[in-house]
């Protein structure tokens, strides 16, 4: 983690990005959804789905070294797919986003 960035700046320019990329890719992939249900199902918009199926934001490769994230992003686009409320969406998102923090931190107090 960078030595001057805040946890939660991380949050905000790697972490959701991750996640929500993570997300689009799965709810399309695993889920038949296109990109206007996803962008709804996330709440952003077609425009920025677009970007996550391309890759051009999100950088996934972060959710990657932490494989019980992924499974929890994994079952969340499950549950987002069969309709999970939006309340129930953001509280799962916010402690996903928790968890990868709280393991990024103890990964750079180890360095």
């Amino acid at each position: 983690m960078d030595a001057l960035k805040q946890p939660c700046e991380m949050t905000v320019m790697q972490v959701l990005p991750a996640i929500r990329s993570t997300l689009a890719r799965l709810l399309m992939s695993d889920h038949g959804m296109n990109q206007t249900q996803v962008s709804r199902v996330l709440g952003i918009t077609q425009a920025a789905v677009s970007y996550y199926s391309k890759e051009k934001r999100g950088d996934e490769s972060l959710l990657k070294r932490y494989p019980q994230v992924g499974e929890a992003i994994t079952k969340l686009s499950g549950d987002m797919a069969n309709g999970i409320s939006p309340k129930e969406r953001q509280k799962r998102i916010c402690q996903i986003c928790r968890n990868l923090q709280n393991m990024m931190l103890e990964e750079s107090v180890k360095e």
